[in-house]
């Protein structure tokens, strides 16, 4: 128990000095890294939600089910 009253300790400091406004945009630093937060874990869920970017390679040859390349074409994606 000592251990996390220890780390409970470091990561709320770390955190409080995070506690400035951004100069300009009348934010603190704690909410902009907070939003980044939730921004990508809503944009994992959505991806896990519906399939997207799930898999594939990005390549031609990566998006057939044959993975077998013909001698012509082998130089095509470098």
């Amino acid at each position: 128990m000592v251990a996390l009253d220890v780390l409970s300790t470091i990561l709320s400091s770390c955190w409080d000095i995070l506690g400035f406004e951004i100069p300009g945009f009348g934010f603190t630093c704690k909410a902009f890294l907070t939003a980044l937060l939730l921004i990508g874990i809503s944009i994992k869920a959505v991806q896990f939600a519906f399939g997207f970017g799930s898999g594939g390679t990005g390549y031609r040859s990566g998006q057939s089910r044959s993975k077998r390349i013909s001698n012509e074409r082998k130089n095509d994606e470098k």
